[in-house]
């Protein structure tokens, strides 16, 4: 193997090199903020989710309940009418 052919590191850095290192960086803290918002509106949301799905369990368990009393009377109605025959 020659000389010429082996790898060197050089302690200078381009300017080119410095712009695309500056730009990564920027890009993954664009990314990271983004990101955040993101996962914040998530969690916002289901939050707002659980509080619409609690009301909406109460609500049928409300009409439930309702549906449960009507067919009681019903059925006195129909046994009252039954023992009139």
């Amino acid at each position: 193997m020659t000389t010429e052919s082996r790898w060197s590191l050089r302690k200078e850095i381009s300017l080119v090199d410095l712009i695309a290192i500056v730009s990564a960086v920027i890009a993954v803290i664009y990314s990271w903020s983004v990101m955040d918002k993101r996962v914040t509106i998530i969690e916002e949301a289901r939050a707002a989710q659980k509080t619409t799905d609690d009301r909406q369990d109460e609500a049928n368990v409300r009409y439930q309940q309702r549906i449960d009393g009507m067919l009681v009377e019903i059925n006195r109605k129909l046994d009252r009418l039954i023992e009139r025959r």
